[in-house]
């Protein structure tokens, strides 16, 4: 009676009906942790995140640009995002 759980193949046992539903009450907890941890980033620096983003977003579209065109980007073009992109996140 004991072998419900068991495949019958091997000596392990598959996780059951119980098991499943801890791991899915372990996700839903790390989601929402992880709204709350988002929710209070942007509360405390969004304004700074946004100047981040938005030279993440113009370089990224750059990037897009040359490949669409088939063009290597420009010399110093990543160094210079990333130069950018440290300034910003330093404040």
């Amino acid at each position: 009676m004991g072998e419900e759980n068991s495949c019958g193949c091997c000596e392990e046992e598959e996780p059951g009906f119980g098991d499943m539903m801890i791991d899915v009450a372990e996700d839903a907890w790390t989601a929402v942790v992880q709204r709350k941890i988002e929710a209070m980033i942007e509360k405390e620096d969004g304004k700074g995140l946004d100047k981040v983003a938005k030279i993440i977003l113009e370089h990224t579209r750059k990037v897009w640009q040359m490949k669409m065109a088939e063009k290597p980007m420009p010399k110093g073009a990543t160094e210079e995002f990333e130069k950018k992109l440290m300034a910003a996140m330093q404040g």
